[in-house]
């Protein structure tokens, strides 16, 4: 009788460890990434911003902001693109502290205006059925968060891992390290990406190959990212153009 005791709680244990690991795994989200300049838009969003009236520059005239300090958005664009390369994202709370203080009003007029005429159709069709089969959508991006935040009135977008204040993505590795950060090295929430430039996405896209062969990985090819060298890297790690 004792041994059946036991045996009946040796059971009972596994199948309470059974139940906590398969609500575990019912937890783990299905991430599918996308870039978002030029892949799921067709511009780049921090070049249109250069002529953004709705936020920086509409402000500057508003005198809520020090002119002072950038006369002009370009002036800020320029010292902000170079302060990036530095990894220094303190030129970043300028736009960080505009953007809580004026709320959404300026980005969004910018968007309603400007961006949201600038969708990839291949792209946004092929996002909307990854949303249909129940994965997690992430933008991962080097724009900064505050100019990127109003695609979320657009599309259905879990969540955007991007330029903020004290955290930098520089090109290529930097998506790498930001995304490990918040699944890992070994990217195992990750069952797809989408991008547009091997320099800026081709990182990303060969640790996920290299990792895991059969995640779907998608390039948005356009004349001006098409070369020789680009077919051959697609061909090598079976990435598919979208």
């Amino acid at each position: 009788m004792h041994y059946f005791f036991n045996f009946l709680l040796f059971t009972k244990n596994i199948i309470n460890l059974n139940y906590i690991m398969s609500k575990i795994i019912q937890k783990k989200d299905k991430i599918f990434l996308f870039d978002l300049d030029l892949t799921i838009l067709t511009v780049d969003i921090t070049e249109g911003s250069k002529n953004f009236i709705g936020i920086v520059e509409h402000l500057y005239n508003l005198k809520k902001i020090n002119s002072k300090t950038y006369p002009t958005f370009c002036d800020f664009d320029k010292e902000y693109r170079s302060r990036l390369k530095l990894n220094d994202t303190t030129v970043y709370k300028m736009p960080y502290d505009i953007y809580n203080k004026e709320q959404d009003k300026y980005i969004d007029e910018y968007w309603n205006t400007t961006i949201r005429h600038y969708f990839r159709e291949s792209v946004l069709l092929f996002l909307c059925e990854k949303i249909n089969q129940g994965y997690k959508i992430w933008i991962v991006s080097a724009s900064p968060l505050i100019y990127i935040k109003p695609i979320l009135s657009y599309i259905q977008i879990d969540k955007i891992i991007a330029i903020e204040q004290n955290k930098i993505i520089n090109y290529g590795i930097g998506k790498v390290e930001r995304t490990e950060e918040y699944v890992g090295e070994n990217l195992n929430n990750i069952y797809g990406f989408v991008g547009d430039s091997w320099n800026n996405d081709g990182a990303l896209m060969m640790k996920l190959k290299n990792l895991h062969p059969l995640t779907t990985v998608k390039y948005v090819l356009t004349e001006s990212n098409l070369d020789k060298n680009i077919s051959t890297l697609l061909e090598k790690f079976q990435i598919e153009i979208i």
